[in-house]
């Protein structure tokens, strides 16, 4: 949620905010080596206040505390801090605008006096749209000056902290302590806080060697940590900074020998831009491909070529490898990122932060076209030069625009990544559990009902199959196979036509007459991974998908003209329900007639009672038994749901928001996004509060699935509204 500050509170804030800030003694402190990039363009209505004190007078001529000045020698918005010099006096000096004249610059107190430096701290404060930079101490102004100028375009360069580069693009760091950064940005005449950047000490981040540590600031916005990768031991931090240790999600293709890989099915074009973030396992015996994709003679990717110079090879587009970079190319352990912009013909290796990055010719290729996706840890033709790495994040661009953002994720039991712009989820499904993964990796557990052998357990769909009829059903064994037959599901369309999928000690078997196709899939007989299996009568067809990636596909099953009366359609039964059960997860059930979509069975609870719940209809499957008991096992993240959905909150009053998921262990809050302490057991009470006329609740749901912790998304927004408190006069 924005925090927004009305005229008067800023007022306050001003006059008060050294003496606000002293009560925080954490700070990072910098030998004067290099800056820290915070990432963020000043702006028209940019206002920044920097908390610091200078650790000593003696400083290089020209030293900036912080500021953004120059991008490729071409002056945009400057916004500098250094030390001046005048007749051997030393001075607070402020830039701003274009002005070349540093000594212009030099502010003055209310008496006309200039403000000496000193090793004291204070707050800066550079407010663009009051047209004035102010310097406080002890919480009183006293040095001032106004630009003057009309800004209306944003600075090309990030603020850097400590540093900032000059006109011939040289660095120009100082020696100083930084206590904390505020960035607003004036919206609506009201400044909203957009950056709070407080000292951290991170372990793990991108870039850095493993154990190594890292001082720089955690954004208490957007929870985003700025550190300098390359100069890192030119921090250091106070006795007081909080530190945090990051543990990396990442995917892991393995052993070379594995020959795992990712399919993003994304196909580049002629403007697409890729960045991979990843660390080597092991350096390859040949060559080991970060990412590449097929095409017509116009081949895309880069790869490690071991013995040949340490280097980045990357592919020109009409066969030919090209050297790109050496920059330590088979460091093992060693996070980085590789960027390849045919467009832009620019090959990019960084650590961390973008001050490690290395631009090296790339060759643009024209006049081609790509017909292959993007495959990452293998040459195009996924048959070979496969490389070990752990891949933590991978992007791509479309004419500057990203299209897709890959994450590491475990998704039902097996390992991928998730991308965040589409939903879509890509794992190495062949062979399965080709990929492990590791780190802080976002787990995530689809809702699913389970059923048990021993109890004779089973569903019932009510569907009669005929010779129209396709079935989806994704599912998992929920344990291993122990022997016998397994029905994932099985019906009849007279006496003698089976219609049915089965599992027994050699694999997958799909029939749907008298003749059975079989096969034996890679890994067939792993339990708690998602499959779906696919039996088409239509077509003529099954297919069993893991991860989205076919296992195996079996053609030709024969169904010709049938007859008779049929048996509804059982999952984890025989169609008598008297025989050959199975122990299966159940995630969905779906069934077409003609193509048209008639039943879409999702798992639900209901008074207790796990089973399926048809989307289309009201329809309800309970799990049924032939056994003496049935327990109802059900489990992963079901959906959230809040009540009341609405609630008008009077002055003073309060209204207790009550969160349920089936399974649940306990319950995380989000007011307007932001996550607020309390209702671990599902219920949060809410006072009526002045400020915000409308506040979004959503509750997350926290469950324990084989082990591992594993969070529910978001429910639907629950709306407190606060109504204006009222004054009531009584008349006697």
């Amino acid at each position: 949620m924005k925090r927004k500050f009305s005229a008067c509170v800023l007022a306050f804030m001003a006059v008060n905010i050294a003496c606000l800030a002293v009560a925080e003694d954490a700070y990072v402190e910098s030998s004067g080596v290099a800056g820290i990039s915070t990432g963020y363009h000043l702006k028209p209505s940019t206002r920044i206040e920097v908390d610091f004190a200078l650790t000593t007078l003696e400083q290089a001529q020209g030293a900036r505390l912080f500021g953004a000045d120059y991008n490729n020698a071409k002056l945009k918005m400057a916004l500098g801090f250094y030390i001046g010099v005048n007749d051997n006096t030393r001075y607070w000096v402020f830039g701003f605008g274009n002005e070349s004249g540093w000594d212009a610059c030099w502010p003055k107190d209310s008496s006309g006096n200039y403000v000496f430096a000193d090793t004291s701290r204070h707050v800066i404060i550079y407010d663009f749209p009051a047209e004035c930079h102010t310097y406080y101490t002890d919480g009183k102004k006293i040095a001032w000056q106004t630009d003057g100028r009309s800004y209306t375009s944003e600075a090309t360069a990030p603020i850097t902290l400590f540093s900032t580069t000059d006109n011939s693009g040289k660095e120009r760091p100082s020696k100083a302590r930084i206590y904390g950064v505020k960035i607003y940005e004036k919206v609506d005449d009201e400044y909203v806080l957009v950056r709070d950047f407080k000292p951290c000490v991170a372990t793990g981040r991108m870039g850095m060697p493993a154990g190594v540590s890292v001082a720089g600031f955690k954004c208490a916005v957007t929870g985003g940590f700025i550190g300098n990768a390359e100069n890192h031991s030119s921090f250091t931090a106070g006795e007081k900074t909080p530190a945090e240790k990051v543990s990396l999600a990442y995917v892991d293709t393995g052993a070379v020998d594995n020959k795992g890989y990712i399919d993003t099915r994304y196909i580049p074009k002629v403007n697409t831009r890729c960045e991979i973030d990843y660390s080597l396992n092991s350096a390859p015996s040949a060559s080991g491909w970060l990412f590449s994709a097929s095409g017509d003679g116009a081949y895309y990717g880069v790869y490690l070529r071991g013995g040949y110079e340490n280097s980045y090879y990357g592919h020109n587009g009409t066969g030919w490898h090209k050297p790109l970079a050496a920059n330590g190319a088979l460091t093992l352990d060693t996070p980085r990122t590789v960027v390849l912009d045919y467009p832009a013909n620019k090959f990019l290796v960084c650590s961390g932060i973008v001050t490690n990055a290395y631009p090296v010719t790339a060759y643009a290729a024209t006049g081609k076209t790509y017909t292959g996706s993007i495959r990452l840890g293998t040459k195009y033709n996924a048959s070979d030069e496969f490389a070990s790495i752990k891949i933590y994040g991978f992007r791509i661009f479309e004419d500057g625009k990203l299209v897709r953002n890959f994450v590491p994720c475990k998704m039902d039991g097996v390992a991928g990544l998730h991308d965040l712009e589409t939903g879509l989820f890509v794992a190495c499904a062949k062979p399965l559990g080709a990929l492990d993964a590791g780190g802080d990796i976002n787990v995530k557990m689809s809702p699913y009902i389970e059923t048990a052998l021993g109890k004779k357990q089973y569903l019932n769909t009510g569907h009669i199959p005929t010779i129209n009829t396709r079935i989806e059903v994704d599912y998992a064994l929920a344990s291993a196979f122990t022997g016998g037959t397994w029905n994932i599901f099985r019906g009849k369309l007279d006496g003698s036509i089976l219609f049915t999928c089965y599992h027994t000690a050699n694999g997958f078997c799909f029939n749907n007459k008298s003749w059975t196709n079989s096969g034996t899939p890679a890994y067939s007989n792993i339990p708690k991974v998602r499959r779906t299996a696919v039996l088409d009568n239509a077509t003529d067809q099954a297919l069993l998908l893991t991860a989205g990636n076919a296992h195996w596909t079996a053609n030709s099953v024969n169904s010709t003209s049938l007859s008779g009366t049929g048996v509804p359609i059982v999952l984890s039964s025989k169609q008598d329900i008297n025989g050959e059960f199975g122990s299966f997860r159940f995630y969905a059930c779906r069934i077409y007639e003609s193509n048209v979509l008639k039943h879409d069975f999702l798992p639900a609870v209901k008074n207790g009672v796990a089973g399926l719940q048809d989307r289309l209809g009201d329809k309800f499957l309970p799990v049924c038994s032939t056994g003496s008991d049935n327990p109802q096992v059900y489990g992963g993240a079901f959906p959230c749901t809040v009540t009341p959905a609405t609630k008008k909150l009077p002055f003073g009053s309060t209204v207790t928001l009550a969160a349920a998921a089936p399974g649940a262990k306990s319950y995380r809050w989000l007011k307007n996004g932001v996550l607020v302490e309390g209702g671990m057991d599902g219920k949060l009470v809410v006072d009526w509060s002045k400020g915000e006329e409308m506040d979004v609740y959503q509750a997350i749901a926290v469950f324990e699935v084989d082990g591992v912790r594993v969070e529910g998304e978001a429910s639907a927004g629950a709306t407190v509204t606060n109504l204006p408190a009222s004054f009531y006069f009584t008349i006697h």
